[in-house]
């Protein structure tokens, strides 16, 4: 997946999406206003169709780009799967709307799908990355900028949405921060995870949630930061992550060392199936070793 948009990067030293037990009722202002600008059907504006859309008609005659309006309504269907759970190949039959000498023209498409326009997955997005991001979108390199034909060349919109669409979040499994010259003595878990809460007296549901015993290894992922002048900017100096056989509901010990002999207890975490960020803060460049080991 191809780096894209990013929503939060999460850690004691970066920012936060909302704050721990915050939770969304529903659209903001903005939202609402963007949603009412691409639905509404008094708007008017030229564009194409998505790639692979084709007449659904015998002669296969269709116009492509032309003044459209909003489509009012859209409605999301799952995208079918066989008994195996994957995708299969789905037509989508559709009545397109554009407008000629003022007059509303309607014509039948159709479009062969074969996979989900948005896909919604969870992963870990901080591998091989400097910060581990909360949410991540797929780029936009193959969306389809329509400002010059709506007479703004240079604007970055009106335009298509060209699927797929893939959503990934965070496997966020909690926070280790440590920080010298103790870092057995400084050490503090913050728990993290998503969930989502209907606004009912029924419990939220957090996740992962995978059965205590299942086989998922425990990943920790080691930042070690520090702050330096003039600025006390913060800077990454090392990231390095472990991949332990602990089965979800097990415990693992992380450790300290000086010398590489005498080895300092600093915290136990438990494996809830998500990845735990371990940021230890400076000053570097210092002799200080770690180690993760199941307990």
């Amino acid at each position: 997946m191809a780096d894209g948009a990013v929503i939060g990067s999460p850690g004691p030293f970066y920012s936060l999406v909302g704050s721990p037990g915050s939770f969304y009722t529903g659209l903001t202002y903005d939202d609402m206003a963007g949603v009412a600008f691409l639905l509404s059907t008094n708007g008017l504006i030229t564009e194409s169709v998505l790639p692979g859309v084709q007449a659904a008609v015998p002669d296969g005659n269709f116009v492509n780009v032309a003044l459209r309006p909003g489509v009012d309504k859209i409605t999301f269907i799952p995208h079918p799967t066989n008994a195996a759970g994957a995708f299969e190949v789905l037509t989508n039959f559709f009545t397109d709307a554009y407008v000629t000498n003022g007059q509303i023209i309607h014509q039948q498409l159709e479009r062969v799908v074969q996979g989900p326009d948005f896909l919604f997955m969870v992963d870990d997005t901080g591998r091989n990355k400097s910060q581990t991001s909360l949410v991540v979108r797929s780029d936009t390199s193959s969306w389809i900028n329509n400002a010059g034909l709506n007479g703004g060349g240079s604007l970055l919109g009106p335009g298509v949405i060209v699927p797929p669409v893939n959503i990934t979040f965070h496997q966020i499994g909690g926070y280790v921060v440590t920080q010298e010259p103790a870092p057995d003595k400084s050490a503090e878990f913050i728990p993290a995870q998503w969930g989502s809460f209907d606004q009912t007296t029924n419990p939220p549901t957090s996740y992962p949630s995978f059965s205590a015993g299942a086989a998922k290894p425990l990943s920790v992922r080691l930042r070690l930061t520090s702050a330096h002048p003039p600025t006390y900017t913060r800077q990454l100096f090392l990231s390095y992550t472990w991949q332990l056989a602990v089965p979800v509901g097990s415990a693992a010990l992380l450790q300290t060392s000086t010398n590489l002999s005498d080895w300092v207890p600093v915290i136990t975490v438990t494996n809830n199936g998500g990845v735990v960020e371990w940021f230890h803060d400076g000053p570097f460049p210092s002799r200080r070793f770690f180690r993760v080991t199941p307990q």
